[in-house]
């Protein structure tokens, strides 16, 4: 070591005797102080140190400044439908729990290697925003919106009335031959998005929208399931609600138990398309990312369905309270209801591979960003 080496060499000194030649005789007019030396070996060392100091604070300069770390994303609650975009450049690493999860970093990169996009969802499943979505970035109306779900027909009226079709084709599906279709019929080079939502939630949904524009609307439909309108405020009898919904009229029959059968299930295996399952309260980041490479102009611009609707409160057939009353919300009288809506009025019978789908859906909780590849289906 420098200060051990130097106090040797001090200590040596001392036992020399240099005036025994030429050499000693000039060392006697220039006697070596042990302490003199000791001081400046000291001083080098303290200079050796600052070199040092300073070499480490410009190091840090460097790193800090001029090449500061990446910045930690926030991320914001999924459940929370009406989140703003979680950014355009965004690069989250693939989840560790499930190796077929999709970062957001990846996503892009598959839509940019996409030729065309189909991005379809069971009712009350961001459908309509992702159709209006595809309106302002085509311009194409009604052919982007639901040409998968009209079948041959508006498909070839797609293929014949623009001579660019649409890159991105947006629709409702509530029919497993309709998702079958799709999956086996398209190429390697298109990409499928299916839009899921838990089927609990999905469903209530779907019976206030149900409710509020098919019955309680201004193009309302005549029923006796409508027992007064007062104002805009709509009185429903709950015997007439509940035959609605275990008949699983319009939108309410539209969910993954009906697109999501056994033999989608079997397709995905046997053709292996490009697919992967999204959680709907992503949509917005969808629509971030496919305007990126189709429609700069709407980046940043989420496409948000909104509808006008009137309050809606059920007429109960028996008392709610012991005063009597026997008028509850809608609202108030779903939430009472939810638990046991679906066991009481059988409403799943028809629905096939349902485990398979509760195992979607929990692989797909599992991913961070809200992505999983159809290839998940192949390991169970």
């Amino acid at each position: 070591m420098i200060e051990g080496q130097m106090y040797s060499r001090v200590a040596a000194d001392p036992t020399q005797d240099p005036r025994g030649s030429t050499e000693g005789s000039l060392a006697s007019n220039y006697r070596c102080d042990p302490a003199e030396d000791s001081s400046k070996s000291n001083a080098k060392i303290q200079f050796a140190s600052l070199l040092i100091s300073m070499f480490t604070f410009a190091c840090l300069i460097k790193v800090v400044f001029l090449n500061p770390p990446e910045p930690v994303q926030s991320f914001n609650d999924p459940a929370d439908t009406t989140a703003n975009l979680r950014g355009e450049n965004l690069s989250f690493t693939r989840d560790e729990s499930n190796s077929q999860c999709l970062s957001v970093s990846s996503l892009r990169t598959l839509i940019d290697a996409t030729d065309q996009v189909f991005v379809t969802m069971p009712a009350r499943g961001a459908g309509t925003s992702f159709q209006q979505f595809g309106d302002k970035c085509f311009g194409a109306g009604s052919l982007t919106s639901d040409a998968v779900r009209g079948g041959e027909d508006a498909l070839k009226e797609l293929m014949m009335q623009q001579y660019e079709v649409p890159k991105v084709i947006t629709s409702h599906n509530g029919s497993a031959e309709n998702m079958a279709k799709i999956l086996h019929d398209i190429p390697k080079t298109s990409l499928v998005i299916y839009s899921h939502r838990e089927e609990t939630p999905r469903m209530l949904s779907a019976i206030k929208h149900v409710l509020a524009t098919r019955y309680c609307g201004d193009k309302s439909i005549k029923s006796s399931l409508v027992e007064k309108m007062e104002g805009d405020e709509c009185y429903v009898k709950e015997g007439e609600l509940v035959n609605l919904v275990k008949e699983q009229s319009f939108e309410i029959g539209e969910g993954a138990g009906a697109a999501l059968s056994c033999d989608v299930y079997d397709t995905i295996e046997e053709y292996g398309p490009t697919m992967l399952f999204m959680d709907y309260s992503n949509a917005d980041e969808i629509q971030n990312l496919l305007a990126e490479k189709y429609c700069p102009d709407l980046v940043g611009k989420p496409v948000h369905a909104t509808e006008e609707t009137p309050p809606v409160f059920v007429h109960t057939e028996n008392p709610i309270n012991e005063s009597g009353e026997s008028i509850v919300s809608l609202d108030e009288w779903l939430e009472a209801k939810s638990t046991l809506l679906e066991f009481a009025l059988r409403l799943n019978d028809k629905a096939t591979c349902v485990g398979k789908t509760r195992k979607m859906e929990d692989s797909l909780l599992s991913c961070k960003d809200g992505y999983l590849s159809s290839n998940a289906l192949l390991e169970w």
